[in-house]
């Protein structure tokens, strides 16, 4: 039955005498290392441990007269070559009088767990230094809204020690902060939350997320994580108002480069400086034209001395604006064509016969002056 049971075993059974060769080795032993019984037989125990192992069998082998040592696991090396992480235990076989008769190692393939331990301290370590070096806070509750974690560098902030509210209610510690109670019972109801909120004088964006021990099962907790954004929303905040200065800025600057002036009565006058772009040119067009039915101009005066020089691009926009006025029944005039800008229009080929042009505002200002002296008044209608 013994025998049996050893050939049996899914552990690795191998049989040593007093100086660690080995005597036996059942066929669990041959599946963890590749050898067949034959192969082994004779070999020491060193021939199956890693180059690495940090393990003496001699003085392990000699603790087991006195005491039984404890298990130890060491990198071990098969026949293919390859290496794997393995469990041993080793006990001295005695016989009904005490005397040693041999020893048995029982070794079994640890390299799973080992593996899934090593990824787990991996993860314990990362998690611990972005709790201890980030301004976060990592929070729990039961199904009751009683705290069962509390961790994260973030709780110095609120004045707290980590697991200092463990054991404490949610619900009597944030009585004082309503949107976090509706998030943590909205998140006890199943629903994931997210909230910005202030506390400690900082705010806190906090995901409030339910805790079920399987998928669609009951809610058992709330898991929370709170980072201090204050930083970020203070950024936000000086990013808003500089985008508001610019569009300020920016309204300035158009209202500059179209700057219309009501001279009079029906008259309006728009002095151009600068370059006339395609862009610019589309915004004195339009302001122009609202500003013309707005105030039911008849007149409007373009005054071109601030133009040091006109291009093709820019005559054809300027020629553009006046088409544009005379379609709306506008009379157009131009003021303050040097002789430079005149002499430029006339190379373009650009044909002035039939626009108005004075030599400055004033000239255009009597102009309109005498016009309106001109027109015959209408004859007051007969009494009754």
């Amino acid at each position: 039955m013994l025998r049996a049971l050893a050939q049996e075993s899914p552990m690795g059974i191998v049989g040593l005498d007093a100086s660690g060769t080995i005597v036996a080795w059942n066929p669990g032993a041959e599946r963890l290392f590749g050898y067949g019984e034959a192969e082994i037989i004779g070999k020491a125990i060193r021939d199956l441990l890693g180059p690495d192992a940090e393990v003496d069998p001699g003085a392990l082998l000699a603790e087991l007269d006195t005491q039984s040592p404890p298990p130890f696991s060491t990198r071990c090396g098969r026949k293919d070559g390859e290496h794997f992480h393995c469990e041993w235990q080793i006990r001295a076989l005695r016989d009904e009088n005490g005397n040693v008769l041999g020893r048995a190692a029982f070794v079994r393939d640890t390299t799973e767990v080992t593996d899934t331990r090593a990824m787990l301290a991996a993860e314990r370590t990362f998690i611990r230094r972005m709790l201890d070096n980030t301004p976060l806070v990592l929070w729990s509750t039961d199904e009751k809204g009683i705290f069962t974690l509390s961790d994260g560098a973030g709780l110095r902030a609120l004045g707290f020690a980590p697991g200092e509210v463990v054991g404490m209610s949610a619900f009597d510690l944030y009585r004082d902060v309503p949107e976090i109670l509706a998030a943590i019972r909205a998140a006890l109801g199943g629903s994931q939350q997210v909230t910005l909120a202030q506390a400690g004088g900082a705010s806190w964006e906090c995901r409030y997320i339910p805790i079920r021990r399987e998928e669609g099962g009951p809610v058992e907790g709330v898991l929370g994580v709170a980072m201090d954004v204050t930083e970020r929303i203070e950024a936000e905040r000086t990013l808003r108002q500089q985008l508001d200065l610019i569009a300020q800025q920016e309204g300035a600057i158009r209202t500059l480069s179209t700057p219309i002036v009501r001279v009079w009565d029906g008259v309006l006058a728009l002095p151009l400086v600068g370059t006339i772009d395609a862009a610019r040119a589309e915004r004195i067009l339009a302001t122009l034209l609202d500003a013309v039915v707005s105030e039911q101009a008849h007149y409007v005066i373009l005054d071109m001395t601030g133009i040091d020089a006109v291009d093709a691009t820019t005559a054809d926009h300027l020629f553009k604006v006046l088409r544009a006025l005379g379609l709306l029944g506008t009379s157009a005039l131009v003021t303050g064509v040097n002789p430079g800008v005149a002499t430029a229009l006339v190379g373009l080929g650009v044909d002035l016969g039939s626009v108005m042009t004075l030599g400055n505002l004033a000239e255009a200002l009597r102009f309109v002056m005498k016009r309106r002296a001109a027109k015959p008044r209408r004859a007051p209608a007969p009494s009754s």
